[in-house]
């Protein structure tokens, strides 16, 4: 594995009714590799009917369960492309 440029990235996505997520992706060296560490903070909360959408429709009740699902989904893609020398 490879040493990944040290510092924080930030993106911020904003969704219809979905409110507005910042998401910040840490890279911290730690021994031979990098420590890659995913938040986020909601700047805008997600309105009255987006929740009905996500809950009646798309039957999503966990909303911070579903959030750190997906984080861990995304962490566990940037290991498997860097395994495979796809990111350096």
């Amino acid at each position: 594995a490879s040493v990944a440029q040290v510092g924080i990235r930030q993106l911020t996505r904003t969704e219809p009714f979905a409110g507005t997520i910042l998401w910040r992706h840490q890279f911290v060296p730690e021994g031979s590799g990098t420590l890659v560490v995913e938040s986020y903070e909601v700047l805008v909360p997600i309105s009255s009917i987006g929740w009905f959408i996500m809950g009646t429709i798309y039957g999503l009740k966990d909303r911070r369960g579903d959030l750190r699902a997906s984080m861990i989904a995304s962490l566990d893609r940037l290991a498997s492309m860097v395994e495979v020398g796809r990111v350096s």
